[in-house]
């Protein structure tokens, strides 16, 4: 439930253009995708700071 409540607070990767502005989908959305995580290395980290490295936040 502890992860679950974690995982839940992610939000989806955003795709950048080469000039840092949001890419956007054909309609004009930003264009999001989920992202892999490895959870077995997340529940491995011994405090958040290794967490968010892992996680690229």
């Amino acid at each position: 439930a502890k992860l679950q409540s974690y995982v839940d607070k992610f939000q989806p990767t955003r795709f950048m253009t080469k000039a840092g502005m949001p890419a956007l989908n054909n309609r004009g959305e930003p264009r999001v995708e989920a992202i892999y995580i490895n959870t077995k290395a997340l529940l491995e980290c011994q405090n958040r700071a290794e967490c968010k490295v892992l996680l690229g936040i």
